[in-house]
Protein backbone atom coordinates (compact mmCIF):
# COMPACT_ATOMS: atom_id res chain seq x y z
CA UNK A 1 0.00 0.00 0.00
CA UNK A 2 1.22 3.55 -1.03
CA UNK A 3 0.67 6.33 0.80
CA UNK A 4 1.01 10.29 -0.57
CA UNK A 5 1.39 12.44 2.08
CA UNK A 6 0.38 15.62 2.00
CA UNK A 7 -2.00 18.35 -0.28
CA UNK A 8 -0.98 18.55 -3.45
CA UNK A 9 0.18 22.55 -4.21
CA UNK A 10 -0.95 22.25 -7.75
CA UNK A 11 -4.63 21.58 -6.51
CA UNK A 12 -7.51 23.97 -7.03
CA UNK A 13 -8.61 26.08 -4.57
CA UNK A 14 -10.72 24.41 -1.45
CA UNK A 15 -12.96 27.73 -0.75
CA UNK A 16 -16.01 27.54 -3.50
CA UNK A 17 -19.28 27.07 -2.11
CA UNK A 18 -21.83 27.39 -5.22
CA UNK A 19 -22.51 28.79 -8.34
CA UNK A 20 -22.26 32.00 -7.35
CA UNK A 21 -18.40 31.78 -5.29
CA UNK A 22 -17.41 30.29 -9.01
CA UNK A 23 -19.05 33.04 -11.30
CA UNK A 24 -16.83 35.70 -8.25
CA UNK A 25 -13.73 33.79 -8.91
CA UNK A 26 -14.35 34.35 -12.63
CA UNK A 27 -15.08 37.92 -12.57
CA UNK A 28 -11.89 38.64 -10.28
CA UNK A 29 -9.38 36.67 -12.57
CA UNK A 30 -11.05 37.72 -16.31
CA UNK A 31 -10.75 41.52 -14.74
CA UNK A 32 -7.10 40.61 -13.43
CA UNK A 33 -6.23 39.14 -17.33
CA UNK A 34 -7.89 42.60 -19.06
CA UNK A 35 -6.19 44.62 -16.89
CA UNK A 36 -2.67 43.09 -17.75
CA UNK A 37 -3.88 43.03 -21.54
CA UNK A 38 -5.02 46.23 -21.52
CA UNK A 39 -1.49 47.52 -20.48
CA UNK A 40 0.36 45.06 -23.14
CA UNK A 41 -1.61 45.33 -26.13
CA UNK A 42 -2.92 47.81 -28.37
CA UNK A 43 -6.74 49.59 -28.11
CA UNK A 44 -7.50 47.07 -30.95
CA UNK A 45 -6.69 43.70 -29.36
CA UNK A 46 -8.27 44.99 -26.19
CA UNK A 47 -11.58 45.25 -27.64
CA UNK A 48 -11.43 41.89 -29.10
CA UNK A 49 -10.60 40.31 -25.50
CA UNK A 50 -13.37 42.20 -24.14
CA UNK A 51 -15.74 41.07 -26.54
CA UNK A 52 -14.59 37.28 -25.87
CA UNK A 53 -14.47 37.75 -22.27
CA UNK A 54 -18.22 38.73 -22.62
CA UNK A 55 -18.42 35.73 -24.76
CA UNK A 56 -17.26 33.74 -22.03
CA UNK A 57 -19.43 35.34 -18.95
CA UNK A 58 -22.65 34.74 -21.06
CA UNK A 59 -21.47 30.47 -21.26
CA UNK A 60 -20.66 30.31 -18.23
CA UNK A 61 -23.80 32.03 -17.34
CA UNK A 62 -25.78 29.62 -19.44
CA UNK A 63 -24.06 26.95 -17.79
CA UNK A 64 -25.17 27.85 -14.32
CA UNK A 65 -29.05 28.84 -15.39
CA UNK A 66 -28.86 25.33 -17.35
CA UNK A 67 -27.63 23.83 -13.81
CA UNK A 68 -25.09 21.86 -16.06
CA UNK A 69 -22.47 21.25 -13.78
CA UNK A 70 -25.60 20.04 -11.20
CA UNK A 71 -26.86 17.71 -14.17
CA UNK A 72 -23.21 15.93 -14.87
CA UNK A 73 -23.56 14.88 -10.86
CA UNK A 74 -26.60 14.13 -11.00
CA UNK A 75 -26.10 11.40 -13.74
CA UNK A 76 -23.18 10.26 -12.46
CA UNK A 77 -24.90 9.43 -8.87
CA UNK A 78 -27.23 7.30 -11.47
CA UNK A 79 -24.33 5.43 -13.14
CA UNK A 80 -23.01 4.90 -9.08
CA UNK A 81 -26.16 3.06 -8.46
CA UNK A 82 -26.13 1.13 -11.71
CA UNK A 83 -22.34 0.20 -10.76
CA UNK A 84 -23.08 -0.90 -7.44
CA UNK A 85 -25.85 -3.17 -8.89
CA UNK A 86 -23.46 -4.65 -11.67
CA UNK A 87 -20.13 -5.07 -9.80
CA UNK A 88 -21.09 -4.88 -6.13
CA UNK A 89 -18.70 -1.74 -5.98
CA UNK A 90 -20.46 1.49 -4.15
CA UNK A 91 -19.37 4.67 -5.29
CA UNK A 92 -19.63 7.32 -2.67
CA UNK A 93 -20.48 10.68 -5.01
CA UNK A 94 -22.19 13.31 -2.11
CA UNK A 95 -21.96 16.67 -1.81
CA UNK A 96 -18.15 17.18 -0.81
CA UNK A 97 -17.64 15.55 -4.46
CA UNK A 98 -19.45 18.33 -6.06
CA UNK A 99 -18.23 21.21 -4.60
CA UNK A 100 -14.41 19.62 -5.74
CA UNK A 101 -16.23 19.54 -9.41
CA UNK A 102 -16.29 22.92 -9.37
CA UNK A 103 -13.29 23.42 -7.90
CA UNK A 104 -11.21 21.50 -10.97
CA UNK A 105 -12.83 23.36 -13.32
CA UNK A 106 -12.08 26.72 -11.93
CA UNK A 107 -8.63 26.04 -11.59
CA UNK A 108 -8.35 23.93 -14.99
CA UNK A 109 -9.87 27.17 -16.90
CA UNK A 110 -8.30 29.54 -15.48
CA UNK A 111 -4.85 27.48 -16.04
CA UNK A 112 -5.80 26.59 -19.66
CA UNK A 113 -7.13 29.92 -20.73
CA UNK A 114 -4.02 31.63 -19.43
CA UNK A 115 -2.00 29.56 -21.33
CA UNK A 116 -3.85 29.39 -24.57
CA UNK A 117 -4.60 33.44 -24.54
CA UNK A 118 -0.03 33.39 -23.76
CA UNK A 119 0.12 31.22 -27.16
CA UNK A 120 -2.56 33.31 -29.02
CA UNK A 121 -0.39 36.48 -27.37
CA UNK A 122 2.63 35.26 -28.48
CA UNK A 123 1.75 34.39 -32.16
CA UNK A 124 -0.22 38.16 -32.61
CA UNK A 125 2.51 39.34 -31.67
CA UNK A 126 4.87 37.75 -33.79
CA UNK A 127 2.90 38.35 -36.92
CA UNK A 128 2.33 41.75 -35.73
CA UNK A 129 6.22 42.25 -36.25
CA UNK A 130 6.34 40.30 -38.83
CA UNK A 131 4.30 42.98 -40.28
CA UNK A 132 5.46 45.45 -38.92
CA UNK A 133 9.13 44.90 -40.33
CA UNK A 134 7.23 44.36 -44.05
CA UNK A 135 6.13 48.23 -42.98
CA UNK A 136 9.55 49.45 -41.84
CA UNK A 137 11.08 48.61 -44.69
CA UNK A 138 8.47 50.44 -46.79
CA UNK A 139 8.98 53.54 -44.50
CA UNK A 140 13.12 52.94 -44.91
CA UNK A 141 12.65 53.11 -48.48
CA UNK A 142 10.41 56.50 -48.04
CA UNK A 143 13.04 57.79 -45.31
CA UNK A 144 15.62 57.05 -48.44
CA UNK A 145 14.00 58.85 -51.20
CA UNK A 146 13.00 62.10 -48.93
CA UNK A 147 16.50 61.63 -47.53
CA UNK A 148 18.61 61.56 -51.34
CA UNK A 149 17.05 65.78 -51.90
CA UNK A 150 18.63 67.11 -49.04
CA UNK A 151 22.00 65.08 -49.75
CA UNK A 152 22.01 66.58 -53.38
CA UNK A 153 21.00 70.17 -51.76
CA UNK A 154 23.72 69.91 -49.26
CA UNK A 155 26.52 68.73 -52.03
CA UNK A 156 25.22 72.08 -53.53
CA UNK A 157 25.61 74.25 -50.67
CA UNK A 158 29.16 72.56 -49.74
CA UNK A 159 30.37 73.61 -53.49
CA UNK A 160 29.06 76.75 -52.99
CA UNK A 161 30.94 77.56 -50.26
CA UNK A 162 33.80 76.09 -51.36
CA UNK A 163 33.73 78.69 -54.04
CA UNK A 164 33.44 81.58 -51.07
CA UNK A 165 36.09 80.22 -49.30
CA UNK A 166 38.33 80.40 -52.46
CA UNK A 167 37.21 83.48 -53.57
CA UNK A 168 37.77 85.42 -49.89
CA UNK A 169 40.58 83.36 -49.70
CA UNK A 170 42.03 85.54 -52.69
CA UNK A 171 40.90 88.45 -51.47
CA UNK A 172 42.52 88.04 -48.17
CA UNK A 173 45.76 87.34 -49.36
CA UNK A 174 45.49 90.52 -51.74
CA UNK A 175 44.82 92.49 -48.59
CA UNK A 176 47.82 90.93 -46.85
CA UNK A 177 50.44 91.47 -49.38
CA UNK A 178 49.25 95.02 -49.59
CA UNK A 179 49.46 95.20 -45.78
CA UNK A 180 53.15 94.07 -45.91
CA UNK A 181 54.24 96.19 -48.77
CA UNK A 182 52.56 98.65 -46.55
CA UNK A 183 54.10 97.69 -43.05
CA UNK A 184 57.73 97.68 -45.20
CA UNK A 185 57.39 101.39 -46.22
CA UNK A 186 56.39 102.45 -42.98
CA UNK A 187 59.13 100.37 -41.60
CA UNK A 188 61.65 102.49 -43.86
CA UNK A 189 60.10 105.65 -43.00
CA UNK A 190 60.14 105.19 -39.58
CA UNK A 191 63.83 104.56 -39.57
CA UNK A 192 64.81 107.65 -41.87
CA UNK A 193 62.70 109.60 -38.87
CA UNK A 194 64.25 107.52 -36.20
CA UNK A 195 67.79 108.28 -38.02
CA UNK A 196 66.45 112.10 -38.54
CA UNK A 197 65.49 112.51 -34.77
CA UNK A 198 68.98 110.54 -33.41
CA UNK A 199 70.89 113.69 -35.26
CA UNK A 200 68.65 116.15 -33.63
CA UNK A 201 68.48 114.67 -30.42
CA UNK A 202 72.07 114.69 -30.79
CA UNK A 203 72.91 118.19 -31.41
CA UNK A 204 70.24 119.43 -29.06
CA UNK A 205 72.35 116.92 -26.39
CA UNK A 206 75.69 118.85 -27.19
CA UNK A 207 73.33 122.40 -26.29
CA UNK A 208 71.86 120.45 -23.47
CA UNK A 209 75.44 119.81 -22.56
CA UNK A 210 76.73 123.00 -22.48
CA UNK A 211 74.16 124.56 -20.77
CA UNK A 212 73.99 122.14 -17.70
CA UNK A 213 77.95 122.82 -17.18
CA UNK A 214 76.82 126.67 -17.17
CA UNK A 215 74.19 126.17 -14.70
CA UNK A 216 76.69 123.79 -12.68
CA UNK A 217 79.25 127.06 -12.54
CA UNK A 218 76.50 129.41 -11.78
CA UNK A 219 75.70 127.33 -8.71
CA UNK A 220 78.87 127.75 -7.42
CA UNK A 221 78.80 131.67 -8.15
CA UNK A 222 78.25 133.50 -5.00
CA UNK A 223 77.58 136.82 -3.89
CA UNK A 224 80.52 137.45 -2.69
CA UNK A 225 81.81 137.26 -6.33
CA UNK A 226 79.40 139.68 -7.24
CA UNK A 227 80.83 142.42 -5.10
CA UNK A 228 84.07 141.95 -6.64
CA UNK A 229 82.68 142.86 -9.98
CA UNK A 230 80.48 145.67 -8.53
CA UNK A 231 83.50 147.41 -6.91
CA UNK A 232 84.90 147.87 -10.35
CA UNK A 233 84.85 151.82 -11.05
CA UNK A 234 86.54 151.49 -14.45
CA UNK A 235 85.78 148.12 -15.44
CA UNK A 236 87.98 146.11 -18.70
CA UNK A 237 85.70 146.26 -22.05
CA UNK A 238 85.72 142.23 -21.90
CA UNK A 239 83.61 142.34 -18.85
CA UNK A 240 81.28 145.60 -20.11
CA UNK A 241 80.59 142.99 -23.06
CA UNK A 242 79.49 140.36 -20.92
CA UNK A 243 77.09 142.80 -18.64
CA UNK A 244 75.53 144.01 -22.16
CA UNK A 245 74.55 140.63 -22.84
CA UNK A 246 73.03 140.12 -19.56
CA UNK A 247 71.20 143.05 -19.83
CA UNK A 248 70.24 142.47 -23.55
CA UNK A 249 68.91 138.57 -22.57
CA UNK A 250 67.09 140.09 -19.23
CA UNK A 251 65.61 143.32 -21.36
CA UNK A 252 66.99 145.69 -18.70
CA UNK A 253 68.02 147.57 -21.99
CA UNK A 254 64.91 147.49 -23.48
CA UNK A 255 62.64 148.67 -20.31
CA UNK A 256 65.69 150.95 -19.91
CA UNK A 257 65.10 152.86 -23.35
CA UNK A 258 61.72 152.58 -22.72
CA UNK A 259 61.11 154.40 -19.89
CA UNK A 260 62.91 157.44 -21.72
CA UNK A 261 60.83 159.73 -23.89
CA UNK A 262 63.53 160.94 -26.09
CA UNK A 263 65.63 157.50 -27.07
CA UNK A 264 69.53 158.48 -26.58
CA UNK A 265 71.86 157.79 -29.07
CA UNK A 266 73.82 154.76 -26.85
CA UNK A 267 73.67 153.19 -23.34
CA UNK A 268 75.93 153.20 -20.60
CA UNK A 269 75.54 149.40 -19.59
CA UNK A 270 77.75 149.36 -16.88
CA UNK A 271 75.55 151.90 -15.13
CA UNK A 272 72.63 150.33 -15.90
CA UNK A 273 73.78 147.57 -14.50
CA UNK A 274 74.27 149.32 -11.36
CA UNK A 275 71.03 150.70 -11.46
CA UNK A 276 69.08 147.38 -12.01
CA UNK A 277 70.96 143.47 -11.30
CA UNK A 278 73.49 144.49 -9.46
CA UNK A 279 71.57 146.14 -6.94
CA UNK A 280 70.17 142.33 -5.31
CA UNK A 281 72.77 139.96 -6.15
CA UNK A 282 70.62 137.06 -4.82
CA UNK A 283 67.59 137.88 -7.24
CA UNK A 284 69.88 138.94 -9.73
CA UNK A 285 71.76 135.10 -9.69
CA UNK A 286 68.16 133.67 -8.93
CA UNK A 287 67.30 134.74 -12.36
CA UNK A 288 70.11 133.13 -14.01
CA UNK A 289 69.59 130.29 -12.80
CA UNK A 290 66.00 129.63 -13.86
CA UNK A 291 66.04 131.54 -17.11
CA UNK A 292 63.68 130.47 -19.78
CA UNK A 293 65.75 129.42 -22.44
CA UNK A 294 63.08 128.75 -24.55
CA UNK A 295 61.96 132.93 -24.44
CA UNK A 296 65.32 133.77 -26.13
CA UNK A 297 64.29 136.22 -29.04
CA UNK A 298 66.01 136.58 -32.57
CA UNK A 299 66.54 140.38 -31.89
CA UNK A 300 68.50 139.67 -28.56
CA UNK A 301 70.83 137.44 -30.54
CA UNK A 302 71.48 140.05 -33.06
CA UNK A 303 72.04 142.38 -30.76
CA UNK A 304 74.67 140.63 -29.04
CA UNK A 305 76.40 138.26 -32.30
CA UNK A 306 79.27 140.99 -32.64
CA UNK A 307 80.32 140.99 -28.69
CA UNK A 308 80.20 137.56 -29.44
CA UNK A 309 81.79 136.76 -32.73
CA UNK A 310 84.69 139.22 -30.75
CA UNK A 311 87.80 137.21 -30.65
CA UNK A 312 88.34 138.21 -26.41
CA UNK A 313 85.24 136.81 -26.10
CA UNK A 314 85.76 133.44 -24.19
CA UNK A 315 85.67 132.34 -20.85
CA UNK A 316 89.49 131.54 -20.46
CA UNK A 317 89.97 135.29 -21.80
CA UNK A 318 87.24 137.06 -19.55
CA UNK A 319 88.93 134.70 -16.45
CA UNK A 320 91.95 137.28 -16.22
CA UNK A 321 89.67 139.86 -15.78
CA UNK A 322 86.68 139.17 -13.45
CA UNK A 323 85.93 135.11 -12.15
CA UNK A 324 82.12 135.57 -11.91
CA UNK A 325 81.95 137.30 -15.58
CA UNK A 326 83.97 133.93 -16.74
CA UNK A 327 80.96 131.66 -15.42
CA UNK A 328 78.07 134.72 -16.89
CA UNK A 329 80.07 134.28 -20.26
CA UNK A 330 79.84 130.89 -19.80
CA UNK A 331 76.29 130.89 -19.85
CA UNK A 332 75.84 133.43 -22.48
CA UNK A 333 77.27 130.97 -24.88
CA UNK A 334 75.84 128.63 -23.71
CA UNK A 335 72.13 130.21 -24.55
CA UNK A 336 73.76 131.37 -27.35
CA UNK A 337 74.31 128.13 -28.79
CA UNK A 338 71.18 126.55 -27.49
CA UNK A 339 69.30 129.06 -29.48
CA UNK A 340 71.73 128.62 -32.74
CA UNK A 341 71.66 125.21 -33.23
CA UNK A 342 67.71 125.34 -32.35
CA UNK A 343 67.26 127.59 -35.30
CA UNK A 344 69.39 125.24 -37.60
CA UNK A 345 67.44 122.28 -36.19
CA UNK A 346 63.90 124.17 -37.14
CA UNK A 347 63.45 122.44 -40.70
CA UNK A 348 65.16 119.03 -39.19
CA UNK A 349 62.44 119.67 -36.51
CA UNK A 350 59.54 120.40 -39.36
CA UNK A 351 60.71 117.56 -41.06
CA UNK A 352 60.29 114.89 -38.61
CA UNK A 353 56.95 116.41 -37.58
CA UNK A 354 55.48 115.68 -41.29
CA UNK A 355 57.44 112.09 -41.27
CA UNK A 356 55.44 111.73 -38.44
CA UNK A 357 52.12 112.98 -39.99
CA UNK A 358 52.71 111.30 -42.15
CA UNK A 359 53.59 107.99 -40.74
CA UNK A 360 50.26 108.33 -38.47
CA UNK A 361 48.50 108.46 -41.40
CA UNK A 362 50.00 105.40 -42.63
CA UNK A 363 48.89 103.93 -39.64
CA UNK A 364 45.57 105.01 -39.57
CA UNK A 365 45.35 103.38 -42.92
CA UNK A 366 47.32 100.14 -42.26
CA UNK A 367 44.95 99.49 -38.95
CA UNK A 368 41.94 99.99 -41.38
CA UNK A 369 43.88 97.71 -43.69
CA UNK A 370 44.44 95.46 -40.51
CA UNK A 371 40.47 95.63 -39.76
CA UNK A 372 39.51 94.92 -43.17
CA UNK A 373 41.74 92.12 -43.11
CA UNK A 374 40.56 90.50 -40.03
CA UNK A 375 36.90 90.99 -41.16
CA UNK A 376 38.18 89.19 -44.16
CA UNK A 377 39.96 86.09 -41.66
CA UNK A 378 36.79 86.19 -39.42
CA UNK A 379 34.85 85.68 -42.29
CA UNK A 380 36.77 82.88 -43.72
CA UNK A 381 36.69 81.24 -40.40
CA UNK A 382 32.84 81.32 -40.22
CA UNK A 383 32.94 80.20 -43.70
CA UNK A 384 35.37 77.13 -43.35
CA UNK A 385 33.04 76.14 -39.74
CA UNK A 386 29.77 76.27 -41.91
CA UNK A 387 31.71 74.22 -44.04
CA UNK A 388 32.53 72.03 -41.71
CA UNK A 389 29.16 71.97 -40.39
CA UNK A 390 28.01 71.30 -43.91
CA UNK A 391 30.54 68.71 -44.38
CA UNK A 392 29.71 66.42 -41.08
CA UNK A 393 26.09 67.16 -41.95
CA UNK A 394 26.90 65.20 -45.21
CA UNK A 395 28.79 62.95 -43.77
CA UNK A 396 25.79 62.24 -41.24
CA UNK A 397 23.07 62.12 -44.33
CA UNK A 398 25.59 59.84 -46.15
CA UNK A 399 25.99 57.57 -42.89
CA UNK A 400 22.80 57.42 -42.38
CA UNK A 401 21.71 56.49 -45.98
CA UNK A 402 24.08 53.86 -45.75
CA UNK A 403 22.48 52.25 -42.56
CA UNK A 404 18.97 52.79 -44.01
CA UNK A 405 20.55 50.84 -46.96
CA UNK A 406 21.98 48.23 -44.25
CA UNK A 407 19.07 47.96 -42.02
CA UNK A 408 16.96 47.26 -45.09
CA UNK A 409 18.87 44.89 -46.62
CA UNK A 410 18.96 43.14 -43.15
CA UNK A 411 15.23 43.64 -42.86
CA UNK A 412 14.81 41.87 -46.40
CA UNK A 413 16.96 38.65 -44.92
CA UNK A 414 14.90 38.25 -41.63
CA UNK A 415 11.56 38.97 -42.99
CA UNK A 416 12.29 36.42 -46.24
CA UNK A 417 13.18 33.47 -43.41
CA UNK A 418 9.90 34.78 -41.11
CA UNK A 419 7.98 35.01 -44.19
CA UNK A 420 8.58 31.11 -44.49
CA UNK A 421 7.12 31.13 -40.58
CA UNK A 422 3.73 33.47 -41.48
CA UNK A 423 1.41 30.68 -42.36
CA UNK A 424 2.89 28.19 -39.04
CA UNK A 425 2.07 30.89 -37.24
CA UNK A 426 -1.03 31.90 -38.61
CA UNK A 427 -1.83 27.64 -38.09
CA UNK A 428 -0.81 27.98 -34.89
CA UNK A 429 -2.98 31.06 -33.69
CA UNK A 430 -6.27 29.53 -35.30
CA UNK A 431 -5.58 26.16 -33.42
CA UNK A 432 -5.50 28.12 -29.95
CA UNK A 433 -8.00 30.83 -30.70
CA UNK A 434 -10.33 27.61 -31.48
CA UNK A 435 -8.99 25.70 -28.34
CA UNK A 436 -9.75 28.66 -26.43
CA UNK A 437 -13.15 28.39 -27.98
CA UNK A 438 -13.95 25.31 -26.76
CA UNK A 439 -12.18 25.50 -23.66
CA UNK A 440 -15.44 25.78 -21.66
CA UNK A 441 -16.45 22.72 -22.62
CA UNK A 442 -13.55 20.83 -22.51
CA UNK A 443 -12.81 21.95 -18.97
CA UNK A 444 -16.72 20.50 -18.03
CA UNK A 445 -15.14 17.21 -19.03
CA UNK A 446 -11.87 17.20 -17.83
CA UNK A 447 -12.66 18.43 -14.72
CA UNK A 448 -16.00 15.98 -14.77
CA UNK A 449 -13.49 12.76 -15.26
CA UNK A 450 -11.13 14.05 -13.41
CA UNK A 451 -13.44 14.30 -10.26
CA UNK A 452 -15.71 11.10 -10.63
CA UNK A 453 -13.71 8.38 -12.77
CA UNK A 454 -10.92 7.29 -10.53
CA UNK A 455 -13.66 4.66 -8.92
CA UNK A 456 -15.08 3.02 -12.05
CA UNK A 457 -13.74 0.75 -14.64
CA UNK A 458 -12.21 1.63 -17.95
CA UNK A 459 -15.79 0.39 -19.52
CA UNK A 460 -17.68 2.90 -17.49
CA UNK A 461 -15.47 5.65 -17.74
CA UNK A 462 -16.54 5.43 -21.55
CA UNK A 463 -19.94 5.85 -20.41
CA UNK A 464 -19.49 8.97 -18.53
CA UNK A 465 -17.78 10.59 -21.11
CA UNK A 466 -20.75 9.82 -23.63
CA UNK A 467 -22.76 11.40 -20.47
CA UNK A 468 -21.27 14.07 -20.22
CA UNK A 469 -21.38 14.98 -23.85
CA UNK A 470 -25.01 14.06 -24.33
CA UNK A 471 -25.60 16.97 -22.00
CA UNK A 472 -22.96 19.86 -23.24
CA UNK A 473 -24.68 18.20 -27.16
CA UNK A 474 -27.81 19.30 -25.27
CA UNK A 475 -26.88 22.83 -24.71
CA UNK A 476 -25.15 23.20 -27.56
CA UNK A 477 -22.18 23.65 -25.74
CA UNK A 478 -18.89 23.05 -27.66
CA UNK A 479 -15.92 20.81 -26.85
CA UNK A 480 -13.09 18.37 -28.41
CA UNK A 481 -14.63 15.24 -29.65
CA UNK A 482 -11.34 13.69 -28.88
CA UNK A 483 -10.71 15.06 -25.39
CA UNK A 484 -8.88 13.06 -22.57
CA UNK A 485 -7.28 13.72 -19.33
CA UNK A 486 -4.03 13.13 -20.24
CA UNK A 487 -3.88 15.34 -23.85
CA UNK A 488 -5.60 18.17 -21.70
CA UNK A 489 -3.48 18.45 -18.75
CA UNK A 490 -0.34 16.47 -18.91
CA UNK A 491 2.85 17.28 -21.98
CA UNK A 492 3.63 14.64 -24.37
CA UNK A 493 7.25 14.81 -22.08
CA UNK A 494 5.69 14.34 -18.98
CA UNK A 495 4.00 10.79 -20.72
CA UNK A 496 6.67 9.93 -22.13
CA UNK A 497 8.67 10.29 -18.92
CA UNK A 498 6.62 8.04 -17.35
CA UNK A 499 6.74 5.42 -19.59
CA UNK A 500 10.30 5.20 -19.19
CA UNK A 501 9.32 4.87 -14.86
CA UNK A 502 7.78 1.62 -15.84
CA UNK A 503 4.21 3.12 -16.48
CA UNK A 504 2.27 0.76 -19.01
CA UNK A 505 1.68 3.50 -21.75
CA UNK A 506 -2.28 3.34 -22.18
CA UNK A 507 -4.71 6.25 -21.38
CA UNK A 508 -6.35 4.37 -18.29
CA UNK A 509 -2.79 4.00 -16.21
CA UNK A 510 -2.08 7.75 -17.76
CA UNK A 511 -5.90 8.86 -16.20
CA UNK A 512 -4.95 7.21 -12.48
CA UNK A 513 -1.94 9.11 -12.44
CA UNK A 514 -3.49 12.36 -13.10
CA UNK A 515 -6.37 11.65 -10.70
CA UNK A 516 -4.00 10.45 -8.47
CA UNK A 517 -1.50 13.85 -8.38
CA UNK A 518 -4.81 16.33 -9.32
CA UNK A 519 -6.74 14.38 -6.07
CA UNK A 520 -8.30 16.32 -3.38
CA UNK A 521 -7.62 13.71 -0.59
CA UNK A 522 -4.77 11.34 0.04
CA UNK A 523 -5.31 8.15 -2.13
CA UNK A 524 -4.90 4.42 -1.24
CA UNK A 525 -4.02 2.08 -3.97
CA UNK A 526 -5.10 -1.36 -4.50
CA UNK A 527 -2.15 -2.67 -7.12
CA UNK A 528 -1.57 -6.41 -7.15
CA UNK A 529 0.69 -6.46 -10.11
CA UNK A 530 2.88 -3.71 -8.31
CA UNK A 531 2.60 -1.65 -12.02
CA UNK A 532 1.47 1.44 -9.74
CA UNK A 533 4.35 0.78 -6.74
CA UNK A 534 7.22 0.43 -9.46
CA UNK A 535 6.40 3.32 -10.80
CA UNK A 536 5.85 5.38 -7.85
CA UNK A 537 9.43 4.55 -6.66
CA UNK A 538 10.94 5.72 -9.40
CA UNK A 539 8.74 8.59 -9.82
CA UNK A 540 9.31 9.59 -6.45
CA UNK A 541 12.80 8.17 -5.15
CA UNK A 542 14.49 10.89 -3.82
CA UNK A 543 10.91 12.51 -1.94
CA UNK A 544 10.49 12.60 1.40
CA UNK A 545 6.77 12.78 1.17
CA UNK A 546 6.31 9.42 -0.69
CA UNK A 547 6.41 6.33 1.83
CA UNK A 548 5.49 2.87 1.33
CA UNK A 549 3.09 1.01 4.03
CA UNK A 550 3.13 -2.48 3.86
CA UNK A 551 -0.03 -4.30 5.54
CA UNK A 552 0.76 -7.77 6.52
Amino acid sequence: MINIKGYNTNNPCNNTNDHSDLIKTYNTRSANICNQQIKNEELLQVDIEMIKQEEDMKCLEKIIDNKIFIRIHKEIIMLSKKYLNEKGINVCINSNKYLHFLEHFDYLFFIKKKEYDKHIDLYSKALHKLHQCEEDIKIMKNNLLNIQPILNSTNIEMKKKVNEIERDTKDAYIKQSEIKKKENDVKNKIKNITNLKNVVNEEISKSFDLLNDSLNNLNKLKVEHLRELKAFVNPPSIVVMVIQCILTFLKEDEKYLASKIIRPKSVNYWILAQKTIFRDSKVFLDNLKHYDKNLIEEEMILKISPLIKNKNFNPKFVRKASKACETMCQWILAIYHYFIINKELEPKKEEVLMLEKEIDKELEYLDICRNELFVVNNNLNKMENEKEEINIKHNELVKKIENIKQKIKRSKVILSSLLDQEHKWNNKKIFYIKKRDLLIGDCIIVSSLLNYISHFSYEYRKIIKLKIKKILNLFHIKYTNNISIPNFIESKINLEKWVAYGLTNSTYYFENVIIMNKSIKYNLLIDPHFIATNFLKNLYHKKREVQILRNN
